[in-house]
């Protein structure tokens, strides 16, 4: 009875690590307070290199700096590459658009976690 039940969770599933289309942007709540608004990433290949595509807007009537890091991931949802941390400025009330080039010729998705960058004194 103890196989049948393991036998029946692996049935229908998939190797490796499912990549969640629905967490593609991830941002600490700070960033939305901000009035930061993050779309989800648009990933293509261009001159044989994948290339992730992200606007971002600000509504605020100030310029907002950000932080960004780019998680890559291959066709079987594991991650295979992750850039340092990225800055952006993003003016007062304009939508801007950033991309970035993964490192790895198997990367063909995408992750981006968003975040403000810490204060002085910060830890």
């Amino acid at each position: 009875m103890v196989v049948f039940s393991l036998s029946g969770c692996l049935w229908g599933k998939n190797d490796g690590l499912v990549f969640n289309e629905q967490q593609r942007v991830i941002m600490e709540p700070s960033v939305l307070a901000h009035g930061i608004i993050v779309e989800q990433p648009v990933v293509s290949v261009e001159n044989y290199a994948t290339v992730a595509k992200v606007n971002m807007s600000n509504s605020q009537s100030e310029a907002v700096t950000i932080m960004y890091r780019l998680y890559w991931y291959d066709n079987n949802g594991l991650k295979i590459a992750t850039t340092h941390d990225i800055q952006q400025t993003i003016p007062a009330n304009l939508s801007i658009s950033v991309s970035n080039q993964s490192t790895s010729s198997l990367a063909r998705n995408v992750r981006i976690y968003v975040f403000l960058p810490k204060t002085l004194g910060e830890k």
